[in-house]
Formats: structure tokens, sequence, C-alpha cells
């Protein structure tokens, strides 16, 4: 039965992270922060949580050229650009906009 409410305290915490994500955004680039600054920040917090777990884990990645060609274009594709577009609006459009256009 603990696994079980794990679970469920993993699900409501994923669900309130990122419902936050939309009103933080709004803050972060209300006050002036910019969006190369914002995604530095979040890709070096994303690593640290990743590795982390990589570590407790006990694997290392696979890194040869094909691979990080690859990891190249997921990053500017997948994250760079897609987050600043999405900072970008947050600047522009109100809180409950994004979050309807988000969801």
């Amino acid at each position: 039965m603990s696994e079980k409410l794990w679970l469920y305290a993993m699900l409501v915490a994923m669900g309130a992270g990122w419902g936050a994500s939309i009103p933080l955004a709004k803050i972060a680039v209300s006050t002036g922060h910019q969006a190369f600054g914002l995604i530095f920040w979040q890709m070096v917090i994303v690593l640290m949580i990743s590795g982390g777990i990589m570590v407790l884990r006990g694997k290392r990645p696979v890194i040869g050229r094909a691979h990080l060609r690859l990891f190249l274009m997921v990053a500017v594709f997948g994250t760079v650009m897609p987050d600043i577009f999405y900072y970008s609006a947050a600047r522009e459009l109100p809180g409950g906009i994004m979050s309807i256009v988000t969801s």
C-alpha cells in the first residue's frame, strides 16, 4: 500500500509543478529576466536531477559522435526553441491565456 501512496504523491507533485510553471514563468519574465538565462538555469536543474538519478542507479550514458548530434538536435528543437517561444509569449500574454494555450 505504501508504494501506491508514493506513486500518488509523485503524481500530485508533478501536477503541482506543471501547474506552477505558468505563474512562475510569468513572474520571471515580468521581472526582466531574459529567456536564455531562464533556459540555462532550467537545464542546469534538470541535469543535476537526472545526473543524480543516474549516479544512484549506477549507469553511465553512452556518448558517441552520433549521440552528440542527436542530443544537439533534441536540445535545440525540443527545448531551446520551444522555451524561447514560451517565455516570449509569457511576457506578452496574461497568465490565464497562457494556461489555456499550454493545456
